[in-house]
């Protein structure tokens, strides 16, 4: 990516702010390309290239595949004219999402208004974006490349905390300017802080959080950086909280004001959560377990740390499958929040357990299927900074996995379903259907 990004400005960017940099069962101190250590790439690069006299015009795609030592993410780059690539997606949702949201505003006023092509489809009702962005955003792997910023020193005290800047590409995928979001599993606030940075406008954001240490660990970050707008955050157990909500007891709250329920009862345009992937393990490769191994390896070491002693906390019960039944209750809770049409993401990673590879992702959606929800695809978010323990060296294969899923769900939308042979009993009912 080095000529990418010199070509593109890049060079300013910092490492990526990767949420899982410090968990135990994820670690490798380098930071860059796997394969520099292999030595068959260290041939590679040392053998003179013999593709004849320098080329005088420049290489197309087509051609470049011909060429083992052209990177392909170069010739994507620097030679696509239409498509909107990785890198600029890259480079303008960074500068996007700076804390100087109105610095291009002439006289510190409102910035001026975007050009044509920039503005969304006009039959567009489900978000704020070009067409161009918009198709982006559906590519199934993304790559993610953030500066530290928003109290990332505070928040990465979270072993799972997530960078608020990709937070926000979802929201404003999902969501127009003036919708809410909720967050069931609030953490140290990335939903929340992604929704007060989205653009072109900051969305209504409703988090819940059980442990007082991460809540508190947001409201330090709102304390420090005043720029941002606060967002609501709800202490408490989320299953007894949406349950409130559905119930009536109580009427969720946002920027101090009272939400209505839409016809269905629902609350919420957005759902976004990142739950526990599983109940807590012991450390065996660090921690208190790999004590013998952390002075002298550094892939052994680790400070990764998101538990809590609630008794609600998902992960502290005793089974996968006491946690996949919780998850169920979950989405049984956010189906009837959402409102009908639009959507929910889930970010998990799978996991081993056990001698076991667990496809955690697909068992959660189809408990998320199992209560109504359609699942809609999938993109899976690789973590470049991913750092490698020796598993299962050098006995057998034990992944170092470096990817989470986010997986995409959608509540139906809500049809009048047809007027029956008696004429009266199902007229003006809403019926869930699949778009």
């Amino acid at each position: 990516m080095g000529l990418t990004r010199k070509r593109f400005g890049m060079a300013h960017l910092q490492e990526q702010d990767d949420p899982r940099q410090d968990d135990p069962r994820q670690d490798d101190p380098r930071q860059d390309d796997p394969r520099q250590d292999d030595p068959r790439q260290a041939v590679a690069q040392a053998a003179p290239r013999r593709h004849g006299r320098p080329r005088k015009r420049a290489t197309t795609s087509a051609q470049a595949e011909a060429q083992p030592g052209l990177s392909s993410a170069f010739t994507e780059t620097a030679f696509t004219e239409t498509a909107f690539t990785e890198t600029a997606f890259t480079e303008a949702t960074a500068s996007q999402h700076a804390p100087d949201h109105g610095s291009d505003a002439p006289d510190g006023g409102v910035p001026a208004a975007p050009e044509k092509h920039h503005q969304p489809h006009p039959k567009n009702t489900l978000n704020d974006l070009s067409g161009e962005r918009f198709l982006y955003f559906t590519k199934s792997v993304l790559q993610t490349a953030y500066p530290s910023m928003y109290g990332h020193t505070l928040r990465k005290r979270h072993g799972a905390n997530k960078p608020p800047q990709i937070m926000a590409l979802l929201i404003e995928f999902f969501t127009k300017a003036g919708m809410t979001v909720l967050d069931p599993f609030a953490g140290v606030g990335g939903t929340l802080i992604g929704a007060s940075i989205a653009q072109p406008a900051a969305r209504r954001a409703v988090g819940i959080e059980i442990s007082e240490q991460w809540a508190g660990i947001y409201q330090q970050v709102l304390n420090e950086h005043a720029d941002l707008m606060p967002q609501t955050v709800v202490r408490g157990d989320c299953l007894e909280v949406m349950e409130r909500w559905r119930t009536g007891e109580h009427v969720p709250e946002a920027q101090g004001q009272r939400l209505s329920p839409d016809q269905h009862g629902a609350f919420f345009d957005f759902i976004a959560m990142d739950p526990p992937y599983n109940i807590h393990l012991e450390q065996t490769m660090s921690g208190k377990g790999g004590e013998k191994y952390a002075d002298e390896y550094r892939n052994r070491r680790s400070d990764y740390n998101m538990r809590s002693e609630e008794r609600g906390d998902l992960a502290n019960l005793a089974s996968y499958a006491d946690y996949l039944d919780a998850m169920e209750r979950v989405f049984t809770h956010c189906y009837a929040l959402l409102r009908p049409g639009r959507y929910m993401a889930v970010m998990v990673r799978n996991a081993y357990q056990h001698g076991e590879y667990l496809f955690t992702h697909v068992d959660l959606a189809r408990r998320a299927q199992g209560v109504g929800f359609v699942p809609k695809g999938e993109t899976i978010w690789y973590q470049a900074g991913t750092k490698l323990r020796p598993y299962g060296y050098p006995y057998g294969y034990v992944p170092n996995i470096a990817h989470q899923y986010i997986v995409i769900l959608q509540r139906p939308r809500a049809t009048k379903a047809p007027v029956s042979a008696g004429g009266d009993a199902h007229i003006g009912r809403f019926l869930d259907t699949v778009s």
